[in-house]
């Protein structure tokens, strides 16, 4: 699958500089020019990264990561400013950035920070997720109740799978059909909610402090109650 990361700059000379370069390197890139547009960006697709300019035509770039914040949306940036003081770099930081680049920058430095962000994004996953008194092997799809074994569907697991794994953030509808359907699998439109609707149902017989919320228009983000 390719690694896709979404550039946000309003330099269109950078921008296409920047796109080359990345290509050149395999990665698939999106390119917005506005804060609004990255907003709606971040939602529609799932990127593994975010190349993120802050001197933007419509606002400040941080404004960004703090949309994908409160949004629970859970996205890594990489902040490539003019901005370059102490100062600034500390800010983007300290609001959730998780690299920041000064311009002018060189090639070759931008693509080690690159690898660097997708090789802690990938990083190696447990095998066994725990909820409550469920837990999922990821690698077989095995689910278990107090070390009882739990008969569901598959695709209701591979939901539960990719819930788990990023439990209390925001997972895009997109995202959760990637998951679950192959590339040539034709998927209905009410399909995603029809396999959710059944393993909130499922889950609820289980084990009561997991919740699975509706972020209308977004996608879904199960919740843990640790009480």
């Amino acid at each position: 699958m390719a690694i896709k990361l979404l550039l946000v700059e309003d330099d269109a000379r950078l921008s296409q500089v920047l796109i080359n370069m990345l290509n050149r390197a395999n990665y698939e890139v999106d390119l917005v020019s506005s804060l609004i547009d990255a907003k709606f960006a971040v939602v529609d697709t799932d990127y593994d990264l975010v190349l993120l300019d802050r001197l933007l035509t419509d606002g400040d770039g941080i404004d960004l990561v703090l949309y994908s914040n409160e949004h629970h949306l859970q996205i890594r940036f990489l902040i490539l400013s003019a901005l370059s003081d102490v100062a600034n770099k500390v800010k983007g930081l300290e609001y959730g950035a998780h690299d920041y680049i000064s311009k002018p920058f060189e090639p070759d430095e931008l693509l080690a920070r690159i690898k660097v962000q997708l090789r802690s994004s990938l990083k190696s996953e447990e095998h066994c997720l725990s909820a409550g008194s469920l837990t999922l092997n990821s690698t077989t799809l095995e689910l278990t109740k107090d070390s009882t074994v739990i008969d569901l569907p598959r695709r209701e697991l591979q939901l539960l799978d990719i819930l788990l794994r990023n439990k209390g953030f925001v997972v895009t509808r997109s995202r959760l059909e990637e998951a679950m359907y192959g590339v040539n699998e034709e998927i209905l439109s009410n399909s995603l909610e029809s396999h959710i609707s059944k393993l909130r149902k499922n889950i609820s017989t289980l084990e009561s402090s997991i919740s699975i919320v509706t972020v209308r228009g977004i996608g879904y983000r199960m919740i843990i109650n640790e009480n």
